[in-house]
């Protein structure tokens, strides 16, 4: 009788060590869009402040989202022991991809 994947602690690990990257870079990135924000003090009348407010708002959704599911499915995986590493590799990738898009429709909506 073969052990379930999650009893390795290599596994374990890697996926609470992920998890933890996750979460300092969801935080980080979070900190990092809300400075972003403060671009609207140089432009005065010309930004697009509903594009800030709502790239502000999607990003901090997205990364507690992530978060929050990246929980949830590594705890439902685990129990089935199934492998874990990847939920918050994705999660991490999920971050990433949010902080440069929002960042981007931030830049564009405060350039005068």
């Amino acid at each position: 009788m073969t052990s379930p994947v999650h009893k390795s602690p290599t596994t374990r690990a890697l996926a609470f060590g992920l998890l933890i990257v996750q979460v300092l870079l969801a935080a980080a990135a979070g900190y990092w869009v809300f400075m972003q924000t403060f671009l609207v003090a140089g432009c005065v009348d010309a930004c697009r402040f509903e594009v800030v407010s709502i790239a502000w708002q999607t990003q901090l959704l997205v990364s507690l989202g992530s978060v929050v599911l990246s929980t949830l499915l590594i705890l439902i995986l685990y129990a089935r022991g199934k492998e874990t590493w990847w939920v918050p590799a994705v999660g991490i990738a999920v971050v990433l991809v949010t902080t440069i898009a929002t960042t981007v429709a931030i830049n564009v909506a405060t350039r005068v």
